[in-house]
């Protein structure tokens, strides 16, 4: 077995040309490399332009760029519960949903898991910490920690102004 199958190109490839998978016996997936790096790039962009269609529709600012998005997507942990994530659990959230007027930039999303983004939804993170289980002290002052490095302010004042978002949406909400 020097050679394996690629389903999406119909050819057979080198071993050294397939993409590896853990999960497969074989230990690789029936796509080759190439293909699998077209795919990962047409998804990027599609993934790109459904938020940027969602950042029009909400009336936020819109300035993720598609080597940000790539970037945030290579991180291997989920920022919420640290879980290791991959493929199709690998999604990124907004920090301030754009839906509460959060921004589409980078300063404003994280790589997490689909459960974490999905419990999240549409709520303030200092709430999904509040309610969360998974999302425990220690890896709410990483994700402080890790955020405000990527804007301005420390850890502590990210802090304040996420848990007065949070109170002024709860206000809201009321």
């Amino acid at each position: 077995m020097n050679e394996l199958y690629c389903r999406n190109c119909d050819k057979w490839k080198p071993l050294n040309a397939m993409k590896k998978e853990k999960r497969n016996r074989s230990g690789y997936m029936n796509m080759c490399n190439q293909c699998h790096y077209a795919k990962y790039k047409k998804n990027l962009r599609i993934r790109i332009d459904n938020s940027r269609k969602k950042a029009d529709e909400y009336g936020v600012m819109n300035v993720l760029l598609k080597a940000e998005f790539a970037e945030v997507k290579a991180k291997k942990r989920c920022i919420y519960c640290g879980n290791e994530i991959s493929g199709f659990n690998s999604t990124v959230d907004h920090v301030t949903p754009m839906k509460l007027g959060g921004p589409n930039a980078r300063a404003n999303v994280v790589q997490a898991c689909r459960s974490c983004n999905s419990s999240k939804n549409h709520k303030p993170v200092y709430q999904f910490y509040l309610e969360s289980e998974t999302f425990t002290d220690e890896l709410y002052a990483a994700f402080l920690d890790e955020f405000s490095q990527r804007n301005i302010g420390t850890p502590e004042q990210l802090d304040e102004v996420l848990r007065q978002q949070y109170e002024a949406e709860v206000g809201a909400g009321a």
